[in-house]
Protein backbone atom coordinates (compact mmCIF):
# COMPACT_ATOMS: atom_id res chain seq x y z
CA UNK A 1 0.00 0.00 0.00
CA UNK A 2 1.28 3.60 -1.47
CA UNK A 3 1.97 5.75 1.38
CA UNK A 4 1.13 9.55 0.92
CA UNK A 5 3.48 12.09 2.27
CA UNK A 6 2.32 15.13 3.89
CA UNK A 7 4.17 18.57 5.77
CA UNK A 8 2.83 18.11 9.33
CA UNK A 9 4.88 21.31 10.12
CA UNK A 10 7.35 23.93 9.70
CA UNK A 11 9.95 26.34 10.89
CA UNK A 12 9.07 30.22 10.05
CA UNK A 13 11.91 32.82 9.63
CA UNK A 14 11.83 33.60 13.52
CA UNK A 15 12.40 29.41 14.29
CA UNK A 16 8.77 29.20 15.43
CA UNK A 17 6.64 26.03 14.09
CA UNK A 18 3.81 25.96 12.33
CA UNK A 19 1.44 23.42 12.71
CA UNK A 20 -2.18 24.66 11.29
CA UNK A 21 -2.73 23.95 7.54
CA UNK A 22 -3.38 27.36 6.92
CA UNK A 23 -0.33 29.03 8.41
CA UNK A 24 2.13 26.39 6.51
CA UNK A 25 0.11 27.06 3.48
CA UNK A 26 0.53 30.99 3.52
CA UNK A 27 4.25 30.50 4.68
CA UNK A 28 4.84 28.00 1.41
CA UNK A 29 2.77 31.13 -0.61
CA UNK A 30 5.02 33.93 0.81
CA UNK A 31 8.12 31.98 0.84
CA UNK A 32 7.34 31.43 -3.47
CA UNK A 33 6.10 35.15 -3.90
CA UNK A 34 9.50 36.26 -2.06
CA UNK A 35 11.83 33.97 -4.50
CA UNK A 36 10.11 34.79 -7.75
CA UNK A 37 8.49 38.03 -7.57
CA UNK A 38 11.50 41.42 -8.17
CA UNK A 39 11.47 44.13 -5.62
CA UNK A 40 13.30 46.06 -8.55
CA UNK A 41 13.21 46.62 -12.04
CA UNK A 42 16.45 45.73 -11.49
CA UNK A 43 18.35 42.42 -12.92
CA UNK A 44 18.76 41.17 -9.27
CA UNK A 45 22.35 42.07 -9.88
CA UNK A 46 23.31 40.71 -12.48
CA UNK A 47 25.62 43.20 -14.65
CA UNK A 48 24.36 44.66 -17.97
CA UNK A 49 27.16 43.76 -19.93
CA UNK A 50 27.01 40.24 -18.88
CA UNK A 51 22.91 40.12 -20.12
CA UNK A 52 22.54 40.40 -23.83
CA UNK A 53 19.17 41.17 -25.76
CA UNK A 54 18.08 38.38 -27.95
CA UNK A 55 15.48 39.54 -29.36
CA UNK A 56 16.21 42.57 -31.66
CA UNK A 57 13.21 45.58 -31.24
CA UNK A 58 12.67 44.81 -34.89
CA UNK A 59 11.94 40.87 -33.95
CA UNK A 60 10.06 41.88 -31.23
CA UNK A 61 7.78 44.39 -33.06
CA UNK A 62 6.89 41.23 -35.03
CA UNK A 63 6.64 38.72 -32.51
CA UNK A 64 3.61 41.01 -30.91
CA UNK A 65 1.55 41.52 -33.72
CA UNK A 66 -2.04 39.69 -33.76
CA UNK A 67 -1.77 36.22 -35.30
CA UNK A 68 -3.42 36.36 -38.68
CA UNK A 69 -5.63 33.23 -40.40
CA UNK A 70 -2.86 32.28 -42.49
CA UNK A 71 -0.88 31.95 -39.57
CA UNK A 72 -2.90 29.64 -38.07
CA UNK A 73 -4.13 27.53 -40.68
CA UNK A 74 0.02 27.18 -41.64
CA UNK A 75 0.61 26.16 -38.43
CA UNK A 76 -2.43 23.94 -38.35
CA UNK A 77 -1.44 22.00 -41.50
CA UNK A 78 2.35 22.15 -40.32
CA UNK A 79 1.07 19.58 -37.64
CA UNK A 80 1.73 15.68 -38.20
CA UNK A 81 -1.91 14.36 -38.38
CA UNK A 82 -0.54 10.99 -36.98
CA UNK A 83 0.57 12.44 -33.49
CA UNK A 84 -0.64 11.74 -30.28
CA UNK A 85 -3.74 13.97 -29.08
CA UNK A 86 -3.21 17.18 -27.86
CA UNK A 87 -4.82 18.18 -24.11
CA UNK A 88 -8.20 19.04 -26.13
CA UNK A 89 -8.47 14.86 -26.41
CA UNK A 90 -8.20 16.25 -30.76
CA UNK A 91 -5.36 15.05 -32.76
CA UNK A 92 -3.96 17.35 -35.87
CA UNK A 93 -5.92 15.11 -37.77
CA UNK A 94 -8.86 17.02 -36.62
CA UNK A 95 -8.73 20.51 -37.17
CA UNK A 96 -6.96 19.29 -40.82
CA UNK A 97 -10.18 16.99 -41.87
CA UNK A 98 -13.03 19.82 -40.36
CA UNK A 99 -11.10 22.92 -41.29
CA UNK A 100 -13.97 24.29 -43.40
CA UNK A 101 -16.37 23.69 -40.99
CA UNK A 102 -14.48 24.94 -37.48
CA UNK A 103 -11.96 27.32 -39.23
CA UNK A 104 -13.82 30.42 -37.91
CA UNK A 105 -14.36 29.34 -34.66
CA UNK A 106 -11.01 28.32 -34.40
CA UNK A 107 -9.36 31.42 -35.20
CA UNK A 108 -11.77 33.57 -32.75
CA UNK A 109 -10.52 31.61 -30.17
CA UNK A 110 -6.67 31.10 -31.62
CA UNK A 111 -6.33 34.72 -31.33
CA UNK A 112 -8.77 35.10 -28.21
CA UNK A 113 -5.95 33.59 -26.38
CA UNK A 114 -2.85 35.68 -27.30
CA UNK A 115 -2.44 39.07 -26.04
CA UNK A 116 -2.40 41.93 -28.14
CA UNK A 117 -0.17 45.26 -27.18
CA UNK A 118 -0.86 48.13 -29.12
CA UNK A 119 2.40 49.29 -30.86
CA UNK A 120 1.67 53.12 -31.29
Amino acid sequence: MKRGCSILRIKDTAGIWLEELPAIQQKFIMDFSSRFTSATSSRSGVHDSLATSVVTAEENAALIQPVTDEEIYTAVFQMDPYKAPGSDGFGASFYQDHWPVIRDLLCVAIKDFFPYWETS
